[in-house]
Order: structure tokens, then sequence, then C-alpha cells
């Protein structure tokens, strides 16, 4: 990737859907060296978990439906056994700073490019003393409700740009409506700690009910033809999964449009859909 910080996540329909989308693309895959082998975590519970809850927003003001939304948040979190202390950790002045500057780093002097470095690193490395007392950040998502395309703003990153110059897993969930658009709680967890994310976010996620469109399909010209084959396989012994849930291998092919490319997050989400459906015993159509 061009922008070192990016790491591209499955958008699925539910976050079953996309802790089901993870245990495809996580691990080593023997080809990427900027992977180490780290094993996958098994799945936690939210008892017990120490959740710092942020919402300073910097110099952005939150929207009133959504700074209302984070006591729901917090109030649901503790009910499910969790620890939350309203505790602002995103130092999101501080995470824009250096962003801006690294988004300007091929103008910069090799002087203020190493200073630039050194202050990414210097975030990296107090972030992780956050660890000691807490195992989870519950922020929102962003401070406003979407603005319309093309009309973003530096605001719309206000919370995500800490977690993403530290390289820590986080889930975006929706927890409330407002004006008809939905907005999201972000769940930030430590290094290789998505099982943390996925149980927050699973706890949260009951908070709103949003309407589903029908999944389209991205391959019409393969007619009868299915770009998803199943076929039996033994048992997976993977950690968190029982032999009943990995009864299947599963290889899928993904054809290419010839009409041009597709768009990714729509592929994306479509590939983790058909792997919900899989998941559950539901049919496949084209």
């Amino acid at each position: 990737m061009v922008d070192g910080r990016t790491v591209i996540g499955p958008l699925g329909r539910s976050v079953r859907d996309v802790r089901l989308g993870l245990s495809v693309i996580a691990g080593p895959d023997g080809r990427d060296p900027s992977m180490p082998p780290v094993a996958r975590v098994a799945d936690c519970s939210v008892s017990g978990l120490r959740i710092a809850l942020h919402r300073d927003g910097g110099d952005a003001s939150c929207h009133p439906a959504i700074a209302g939304a984070m006591d729901v948040v917090a109030a649901t979190l503790r009910a499910a056994g969790a620890v939350v202390e309203e505790r602002d950790v995103l130092d999101v002045r501080r995470a824009a700073d250096v962003t801006r500057r690294y988004w300007r780093r091929a103008g910069l002097a090799p002087i203020d490019l190493e200073r630039l470095l050194g202050d990414w690193d210097l975030c990296r490395t107090e972030a992780m003393l956050l660890l000691d007392d807490i195992d989870a950040i519950v922020s929102p998502a962003a401070p406003h409700l979407a603005p319309v395309i093309g009309e973003g703003s530096m605001a719309d990153w206000t919370y995500t740009l800490a977690p993403s110059l530290w390289g820590w897993p986080a889930i975006a969930v929706p927890v409330g409506m407002a004006d008809g658009l939905p907005y999201a709680a972000q769940v930030v967890a430590g290094p290789w700690r998505e099982d943390i994310a996925l149980a927050v976010a699973e706890v949260l996620e009951p908070l709103v009910t949003l309407p589903i469109a029908p999944c389209p399909n991205p391959w019409p010209r393969l007619g009868a033809r299915n770009p998803l084959r199943v076929r039996p396989g033994p048992p997976a012994q993977s950690p968190g999964c029982s032999a009943q849930q990995s009864r299947h291998e599963v290889a899928v092919f993904l054809v290419a449009d010839s009409r041009g490319p597709r768009n990714d997050s729509v592929s994306r989400g479509v590939f983790v859909d058909w792997l919900g459906r899989l998941r559950d015993g539901s049919s496949f159509d084209g």
C-alpha cells in the first residue's frame, strides 16, 4: 500500500460475519514479510475487561446524538460485566499533527522527516503503556453524522487516527440513528487482540437494528455458474472453532468482470456476506 498505515479489513453485515471473514484472512501467508507469525487468540468474554471510554474530539464538536449514545454504550458494557472508566486516551490533537506531517512527507526536509518518524515512534511506545491498566478503548467512530460525498474534512478521522498510528486493531459498529443516518462506536484493542475488539462490538451491536439491502450479484455474466464452491473436508482443529462449524473446506474463485475493475469495498462486503450464508447453510444465487 502507498500509505504504510493502511490495513484493509473486512466489511460485513454483522460482527459475526466480520469475525468469520477475519478467520479467513488473518495470519501469515508466507509471502508478506511485514506479517509476523502471531497465533490467533481464542475468543474472549467482555466480563472483567477494563475499558476506557474516550469522548474528547479535540477541535471537533460531537453531534448531540452521538455524545448521548456514549452514555448508553457505557451502561451496556457495564451491564455485561466490563469495568468502564471515563478516560480520554486517544490524544486526538497529537495524532492529527503527526498524521498531517505524514501526509506531507514527500515535501519534508530530511531533518523534518526524521523528527516525524521519531514522534510517530514515541506515539506508539507511549500507547503501549496504556495496556498496563486498560484492555480496550471505546469512542465515537466519528464526531458527526456521515457527510455528503466529497464534503469530508479532517474531522472525519478525529477518533481513528491514533489507532492507525499505533497499529492497533479497531472495529466500528453502529449504535444508533439520527436524521435517518446510522452512527457508530469505535472499539480499539491492543496489538493482535482482535478477539477483544470483536467481543466488545458484539455486546454493542444489538443497540440498533439497521435495514439490510439484498446482496447484489457482482458477477452477472457468470449466469448459473457459482463463484463459490464447497467440497466436504475433515473438521479443522483451529482454536475457538468447533468441528461442527468447520466441517467444510471452502474454495472461493473470484472472477474479474471484463467490463472493468469493481469497487473493492463492495466485493469484500459481498464476499463476507457469502461466507455468512455458507455458515448458516443458506443457498447461493448466481
